[in-house]
């Protein structure tokens, strides 16, 4: 579906893109060269999200709700003091807090193309409730980072996915598929990475 999806937006055929992975483990195009197209994938069980955007850069995490684990050891040496903070406080749903905090620092690192490799504890996502309910914003060692769009993605009660985008004020816009239409239309071959 990547493959495909990439070539409808590079007017290439699918089985003419190669990949490669950053220094820190990010996949970018390697041909053709030169695309001006950012996209990132992330996955859990049952659902994909893939995020596509030109001239800029982007990041996109799902993730899906687990209420037995321990959600304050999970984040330690991830979030920063204030998101540890938000995550202490929502005692009541915890599960919720931590997926929202983890899901929006997962789409930022992303979009950095970091990942979690590169001091995520320097980086804070909070609430921007004056630009509308689902919008956040992104610190760096206190220092916010402007010209981002960065939102909440209600995917269900179960499933919790976040967006990062270097643009301000992106278009954004969510389709949603169903695999078995996609398995049903086009026929996917084995392709080289």
């Amino acid at each position: 579906m990547l493959r495909w999806l990439i070539g409808v937006y590079l007017r290439s055929k699918p089985e003419s893109l190669r990949f490669n992975v950053s220094r820190l483990g990010k996949p970018a195009l390697q041909r053709p060269r030169g695309t001006r197209l950012a996209f990132n994938v992330s996955h859990t069980d049952g659902i994909a999200l893939l995020a596509f955007a030109l001239n800029c850069r982007v990041g996109i995490d799902v993730e899906r709700r687990i209420d037995c684990i321990d959600f304050v050891n999970v984040g330690r040496g991830v979030f920063s003091p204030v998101e540890e903070g938000v995550l202490a406080a929502a005692r009541i749903d915890s599960a919720a807090a931590f997926l929202s905090i983890w899901t929006r620092k997962e789409a930022l690192l992303k979009a950095l193309g970091s990942g979690l490799l590169v001091e995520p504890t320097s980086y804070t996502t909070e609430d921007a409730l004056a630009l509308g309910e689902g919008h956040w914003h992104a610190s760096n060692k206190g220092t916010l980072l402007s010209g981002w769009t960065c939102l909440d993605l209600s995917l269900g009660r179960e499933v919790q996915g976040a967006l990062a985008v270097s643009l301000d004020d992106a278009r954004v816009m969510l389709y949603r598929c169903s695999p078995s239409i996609w398995a049903s239309r086009y026929s996917f071959a084995a392709m080289p990475p």
